[in-house]
């Protein structure tokens, strides 16, 4: 986060919640003025503004982060955009349990992309490992044009999951006016850990440049597309 939640294209500024701290002694990766984002769990969360530019709708989109956690026996929101009334049209990016619909607790991703439609037209899924071990973790969810199911990476890889839900005609227009929020969801607890190297594209990463940002630090490369990041 190298000390603060500016955007590093000066556009789409974070505001900072609570009493979060940065820490330059544990992070993903290692060189001078890199930081980390501490959230306590209690209140802490970053928020973007909604602007047109940063809705999803039916695009091409992908949203990457680094997190590390000890704590498995909550629900929490890592990168959630979530309208708060039906149809709770989002795109959001959990950490929780592998239930559909209501997750419940745990140390699992929990993936929601939901569309105008309605509710129970989705795509939600969760992964079938643990991620709650006081690691580092690079995640990166990655939804293509078109038909295609959106793609869900762990640590550079595409990750085994739960299909919980996969409803409805894709892509979901996830057309939601409600501010992103790193470290929280407006539908669960916030997040206890570290956060760090948050970024979003305006396009579908390959699994290549996904592996690459899984073993480098995003300030040393620029994929295709509009990036936003708040680091």
């Amino acid at each position: 986060m190298d000390g603060d939640v500016m955007d590093e294209g000066g556009t789409y500024h974070g505001l900072l919640s609570g009493d979060a701290t940065f820490l330059d002694d544990d992070t993903p990766f290692t060189y001078v003025g890199n930081m980390a984002l501490r959230l306590d769990g209690d209140g802490d969360r970053v928020m973007i503004a909604d602007t047109a530019a940063l809705r999803p709708e039916t695009k091409a989109w992908t949203m990457s982060l680094w997190f590390k956690t000890s704590v498995g026996n909550r629900y929490s929101g890592l990168i959630s955009k979530r309208k708060t009334v039906n149809p709770y049209t989002q795109m959001s990016l959990m950490m929780g349990g592998d239930q559909a619909g209501n997750p419940g607790t745990g140390g699992k991703l929990h993936t929601f992309v939901i569309g105008t439609q309605g509710s129970t037209e989705r795509w939600e899924v969760s992964t079938r490992a643990d991620y709650a071990d006081s690691e580092w973790h690079h995640a990166a969810l990655v939804r293509p044009s078109g038909e295609k199911s959106p793609v869900l990476f762990v640590d550079g890889v595409m990750t085994a999951v739960l299909v919980n839900t996969d409803r409805g005609l894709r892509p979901h227009d996830v057309n939601c006016t409600e501010p992103w929020l790193i470290g929280s969801s407006n539908a669960s607890s916030p997040f206890q850990g570290l956060i760090d190297e948050v970024a979003m594209w305006n396009t579908a990463l390959t699994a290549a440049e996904i592996a690459w940002l899984s073993q480098n630090s995003i300030d040393f490369f620029f994929p295709r597309g509009t990036m936003i990041t708040v680091r």
